[in-house]
Order: C-alpha cells, then structure tokens, then sequence
C-alpha cells in the first residue's frame, strides 16, 4: 500500500470514529455508551494529522506553505468560534431538554467531513507504485 494510499485509510477510518464519537457523546443516555463514544473519540485523533498527510502528497511543493497556512487559519477560526458556538448550542439544548445538543450538531458538521473523505478518490498520477509494482516494472 502506498504512503498516499495508507494516510487517506487513517483519515477515513478516522474520520468515521470522530462521527460516531461525537454522535454517541450526544446521545449518551449512560455511562457506558458515554464511555464508549469517549474511546471513538479518542481513536479519532489522527483525523487531521492523515488528512494533512493527504494534502501534503497531492499538493505541488512549491505550494506547501500556502497549503499549510490556509489550514492554520481554518484551524484558529475553528478554534475562535467553537468557544461561543458550544456556549450558544448548550444553552439551546437546556432550554429543550437536549443537553447533548452542541455534540449532535458536531457530530452532524463532522459527518460532512468524513462523507467527503469517503467519496473522494486519489487521482491514479498521484499514488506512487508499491515495491511490487515496482519490481514488476524493472522485469518487464
């Protein structure tokens, strides 16, 4: 399996345990399940770091710091906003009884990410030949 190949596996199975974390915490009705969606979360953490990976491999060098500083400022906005979008959606989900509610609507934003990194395929120029591939290319 390719580098390319294997980071983009990481991201989606990642991906996938980010989701379901943050929709189990949300709906956690026990201890138990809550526990379970806490190690899916846990599990989750390479998400960002494969996808980072991934954009790396497909991203001409010489646009790489470019790359890098669009996901930092994604990355700090992300970090500005979530502060009073937690505060402003727990205190809706207190007013309906929903005291999940900021992790539901996580969980929700969080799916879109993980349906786009199941959906998209690797350009076939992009993937690097494996050692077998490249052995079977020297004999031929």
């Amino acid at each position: 399996m390719s580098p390319l190949t294997r980071d983009l596996r990481i991201t989606q199975v990642s991906a996938v345990l980010l989701t379901i974390g943050m929709l189990g915490v949300g709906l956690a009705r026990s201890i138990p399940f809550l526990a379970l969606a806490l190690v899916a979360v846990a599990l989750s953490s390479p998400a960002y770091v494969g996808l980072r990976c991934v954009l790396t491999h497909l991203v001409p060098t010489n646009n790489l710091g470019t790359l890098y500083a669009a996901q930092s400022v994604a990355l700090n906005l992300g970090i500005i906003v979530s502060g009073p979008f937690y505060a402003a959606t727990f205190k809706a989900g207190m007013a309906i009884g929903i005291t999940g509610l900021p992790y539901i609507i996580v969980g929700g934003l969080v799916s879109s990410f993980a349906i786009a990194v199941l959906v998209t395929p690797l350009p076939k120029d992009q993937i690097p030949p494996t050692g077998a591939e490249t052995e079977a290319g020297a004999r031929a």
